[in-house]
């Protein structure tokens, strides 16, 4: 897996996801470790139009990007959408459970060419009630896919204060990550 490559992609071509692809991706998330292997996510994968336009409306892409970039437009909407519904209970765990499968779904994605936005700033009750998730649970991360139609390259941190991306006039982002360096410490 090549993670220099692997990166959020917030504009898709209007390539439809073969259901193959969505079958494997679902079927390594089946294998992810859970705590206490208690396994409480549950999953919804939306690829039907109406719904999918559902979810959109109920997602919010980017906040550190003004609007007009960050959000897609008509021509570049994600393909197909995983929404991870998490008990009520308030299990810590369960967060972690989150980002484990989260990092599932966008490798096994990324292993297709299918690029990923995980997103989490999302109308929880709207997509809770209207994708019929049971009483006693909430829609808590969506992941949008769909092959990107963008360009995302890391580049080095030359301001660890400023580690917001930019993007050119072609929309393609520019992710600054700080240096081995700055990160890792070792005895």
């Amino acid at each position: 897996m090549d993670y220099e490559k692997k990166r959020t992609y917030r504009k898709f071509k209007q390539e439809q996801i073969p259901e193959t692809v969505i079958t494997e991706i679902m079927h390594n998330l089946r294998y992810a470790p859970s705590a206490r292997n208690a396994q409480v996510l549950r999953y919804t994968i939306i690829e039907n139009t109406e719904m999918k336009e559902l979810v959109f409306s109920h997602i919010y892409f980017a906040a550190a990007l003004p609007r007009e970039i960050a959000v897609p437009k008509e021509d570049e909407k994600p393909m197909a959408y995983i929404v991870i519904s998490k008990p009520d209970d308030n299990n810590p765990t369960a967060f972690v459970d989150m980002g484990i499968a989260a990092e599932i779904i966008t490798a096994a994605a990324w292993e297709h060419g299918v690029g990923s936005c995980i997103l989490m700033n999302i109308n929880k009750t709207v997509l809770t009630r209207e994708l019929n998730i049971p009483e006693g649970r909430t829609a808590a991360m969506v992941i949008a896919m769909g092959y990107p139609s963008h360009d995302s390259t890391v580049v080095t941190a030359e301001n660890k204060e400023n580690l917001k991306y930019t993007v050119d006039q072609d929309n393609n982002y520019y992710v600054p990550k700080l240096s081995e360096d700055e990160l890792f410490k070792r005895f």
